[in-house]
């Protein structure tokens, strides 16, 4: 029995929510989903469920039919009424759903009303260019929607090339941006934890996906194995091309152009000039030398430090441990392996803090850990393998995280994870504050009621002391540990590594000997060479 009466896509253009709407229609037991409230339109709404001659009603009673005309409609002869809603329609929405429920203190408990226990899914697309690049060449072409068998689902006009326009991506990809942030303020706003998705984590595993959704409505998901994906992409060289125009325009363009700058100003140099580009340095002895390592931001993410030039690169997440996003140390790490060829991403998870405090690691949704790995995944500089790196508490989240994505078949799951000072088991939640700011200088223990992480919007199964069950991981693992760590025994790396074993996993594991949490200048350079030559192996290898 499903756990809701129905459920609501709430999403924008070119998010990958029409291929969503069709595999969740083909299960034959998910409704019917579809923008049913398309055009903020009173006579559209009429005219869609055929009650264009209905016009003398008072506004309520055609309301109310033309609610129940939806409800037939969207559960498609099934138990579960599905809908569809883009955000730009949703204030008028919302304002015929208030004439029609006008008891009733919110959206939330109106569309309850309207629809019943609902369940909320924010599908959104995590790459705002190229879902920009997407509507607007659509929009132009005339084609919105092809089927994998190459012929066209949906056109709305016409065939015509499509021509860059500058001034209209860039509108376009402002409003895209501003959707996403209207729906969390939504949700925000009336206290709902959504089921979230994404359009990257859509298109890489559509079934993966489906049987995620399936399973939060309370269906069976091995009903998703019965579909087929019938939406096949749009996206091709022009969409490419507009798409580097485009950031470009936006600012994000970091290499566009740096191989050409680099040629004249070598030239330069050889010639006995000196190079007129900004962003070149001059050392002591007076040559020109080109930064060796550069920034680029991951737009809404953050910043990732990597090598120059066009890529693709190999990419890690950097999990930063209980010293928080602000202390620097897994941008210090990642700036490390970025000279060595990796586009590195330290993702900063910590809760408040600032300079002096390390803030709190305090019910982390390890969901935006995932969103934010396939983030990092669909970035343009990334060479499409991606793994994770994390030192202690950011171990912890690295080797949990990988565990509940593979337990949820949640899409994405990293290509390799190193982790260095690992628990075996969930711990609970830290507060600097606690620890720092009341005086004592030692260690202290946290309340094992308090929880460190959350995953789909709870943490009843996340308890501490709960074993990460990380046998689940058939890929590359690197563990290592000091043999003399005082904050975590190296006991819990070796119950890890014979616990994988026991379940035929072969980890690559190292000790160093006489060595506390984070290991001396020696020893953290023989970790460091072991890390690259492991990271390498398993990230730069062709498939």
């Amino acid at each position: 029995m499903p756990s809701f009466q129905s459920y609501i896509l709430c999403t924008s253009p070119r998010s990958g929510s029409t291929l969503l709407c069709r595999l969740l229609a083909a299960t034959g037991v998910a409704g019917r989903p579809a923008s049913l409230f398309h055009e903020p339109s009173l006579d559209d709404w009429r005219e869609r469920f055929g009650l264009s001659g209905e016009k003398e009603r008072g506004e309520r009673d055609m309301l109310a039919q033309i609610f129940t005309s939806a409800l037939e409609r969207g559960r498609g002869g099934t138990g579960l009424f599905g809908l569809r809603l883009q955000r730009h329609s949703f204030a008028f929405f919302s304002e015929k759903l208030a004439v029609l429920h006008p008891d009733r203190p919110d959206d939330a408990a109106r569309l309850e009303a309207a629809f019943g226990p609902t369940l909320f899914i924010h599908l959104t697309r995590l790459d705002k260019i190229g879902q920009a690049v997407s509507y607007v060449k659509a929009q132009q072409s005339g084609l919105w929607h092809r089927a994998s068998d190459g012929t066209e689902l949906e056109r709305l006009s016409p065939p015509r090339e499509p021509v860059y326009d500058a001034a209209l991506l860039r509108s376009t990809h402002d409003t895209m941006v501003t959707a996403d942030r209207d729906w969390e303020a939504w949700f925000t706003g009336h206290g709902i934890a959504p089921l979230r998705l994404t359009y990257e984590a859509l298109s890489a595993d559509p079934r993966g996906t489906l049987r995620h959704v399936l399973e939060a409505l309370g269906l069976d998901p091995a009903t998703a194995d019965t579909v087929t994906p019938d939406v096949a992409k749009l996206a091709d060289a022009t969409s490419r091309e507009w798409a580097e125009r485009l950031r470009t325009d936006l600012g994000f363009a970091w290499r566009d152009g740096f191989s050409r700058r680099c040629s004249r100003a070598k030239s330069e140099v050889a010639g006995g000039g000196f190079p007129s580009e900004v962003g070149w340095l001059q050392d002591q002895a007076g040559v020109a030398m080109p930064l060796n390592i550069v920034r680029r931001l991951i737009p809404d993410w953050g910043t990732t430090y990597g090598p120059p030039g066009d890529g693709p690169f190999p990419a890690v997440m950097i999990l930063h441990g209980s010293e928080g996003a602000w202390s620097g140390w897994s941008h210090r790490n990642a700036v490390l392996l970025a000279a060595h060829g990796f586009l590195a991403f330290p993702f900063p998870y910590s809760k408040g803090g600032n300079a002096w405090n390390a803030g709190s690691i305090a019910d982390v949704s390890l969901d935006r850990t995932a969103e934010a790995l396939a983030a990092l995944r669909g970035f343009a500089p990334s060479g499409g393998k991606v793994g994770i790196y994390g030192v202690s508490r950011g171990a912890e989240h690295a080797l949990l995280l990988a565990s509940l994505m593979l337990r949820d078949g949640v899409a994405g799951v990293p290509d390799a994870i190193a982790v260095h000072s690992a628990p075996d088991v969930i711990c609970g939640a830290f507060d600097a504050r606690r620890w720092r700011d009341a005086g004592d200088p030692g260690w202290q223990v946290w309340d094992p009621g308090e929880r460190a992480w959350s995953w789909r919007g709870s943490s009843d199964d996340l308890l501490p002391t709960m074993a990460i069950e990380i046998e689940r991981y058939g890929g590359p693992l690197f563990l290592s540990h000091g043999t003399a760590d005082k904050v975590w025994s190296v006991e819990t790396t070796r119950r890890l590594a014979e616990r994988l074993r026991r379940h035929g996993r072969t980890p690559e594991v190292h000790y160093y000997q006489d060595e506390d949490h984070l290991p001396r200048s020696e020893a953290e350079n023989r970790h460091h060479e072991k890390l690259i030559a492991f990271l390498e192996r398993n990230l730069t290898s062709c498939d």
